[in-house]
């Protein structure tokens, strides 16, 4: 399952995946409008109440997980090297716990569809660059694994 065409997919697919949902988030401007007119009203419409407008702290921490997200992402489709998931995997392990810690403390249910996203590419990264690891384990010698 693990094979390098598979790994080279889903590593693909996490970084369009990633730019997709941090380029809204990116800008002030794009942050309001993807706030008010996207998730405000998809809160709402899926019954989890009222979502709060963002203050001022939480919109400038919004716009710096858009931008460094998204440079991420297009930093990982420019090099398409696949032992940058190692990295993701990680990354995106943190950014789990962060939103495990705040679904328990009352944030909307809507980011259990994102925690979910977020850990099944962490699983899939982590997993494809073990797989990855133990098939030029032999071929390595002395090298230091990355």
């Amino acid at each position: 399952m693990f094979c390098d065409g598979m790994n080279k997919k889903v590593y693909l697919a996490s970084a369009w995946y990633d730019l997709a949902m941090s380029v809204p988030f990116a800008l002030p401007i794009t942050l309001s409008l993807t706030w008010g007119y996207v998730m405000i009203p998809l809160n709402a419409a899926l019954g989890f109440g009222v979502l709060e407008p963002l203050e001022t702290h939480g919109a400038m921490f919004a716009n710096f997980y858009g931008s460094i997200v998204m440079l991420w992402a297009l930093l990982r489709l420019y090099l398409a090297d696949v032992r940058l998931a190692v990295v993701d995997g990680t990354g995106r392990f943190l950014y789990s716990i962060a939103m495990i810690n705040a679904l328990m403390h009352g944030a909307t249910p809507l980011l259990w569809f994102f925690l979910t996203v977020e850990m099944t590419f962490c699983v899939l990264q982590l997993a494809g660059a073990v797989a990855r690891y133990r098939r030029q384990a032999p071929h390595r010698g002395a090298e230091t694994p990355i």
